[in-house]
């Protein structure tokens, strides 16, 4: 899958957790559904729906699907990527993912740096957008990064109306 798609979200999770990853030796990282590699790296979630957005709005949510999955450790390390959305609004922006066989439950896992979309051609795009890892997101990682360390930026691409 090429870097730039027309939308969805573009996010390389953390760079120092894939290369712990790449050197433990039983490593496995599965896509699925709409969740796809790219060609640096970095994993893409395409969009829930036909989304169209207001680019000026002070509030939005932003939803995509798929699921990033990283097994290591024989499946004592299981780290899952499931259906992202970015929320935009006045009180903190973040990246939210859905626990895994649970009745939608949702956490945010990462909070986000704002800043506002370039739009070109009826597109709308918030590029390397900062991520810090939350208090909830700890959990996922077990425990072994710290709240509010950096994770990759995050990108995302989005029809305006």
């Amino acid at each position: 899958m090429s870097e730039a798609p027309e939308v969805g979200l573009v996010w390389g999770v953390k760079a120092s957790f894939l290369n712990y990853l790449a050197h433990t030796g039983d490593a496995t990282t599965s896509v699925i559904g709409a969740a796809a590699p790219t060609t640096t790296g970095r994993f893409y979630f395409g969009p829930d729906a036909a989304q169209i957005v207001d680019p000026t709005a002070e509030t939005m949510t932003l939803k995509f699907c798929g699921e990033v999955q990283f097994l290591a450790h024989h499946g004592v390390l299981r780290v899952e990527i499931c259906d992202p959305w970015v929320t935009f609004s006045g009180s903190g922006s973040y990246l939210s993912i859905a626990i895994p066989n649970t009745q939608g439950t949702r956490i945010p896992l990462a909070s986000l740096e704002f800043a506002p979309p370039s739009v070109t051609e009826g597109v709308a795009m918030w590029s390397a957008l900062p991520t810090r890892l939350t208090a909830e997101g700890i959990a996922i990682f077990d425990g072994f990064y710290s709240e509010g360390e950096s994770f990759d930026p995050v990108t995302i691409r989005a029809l305006t109306g």
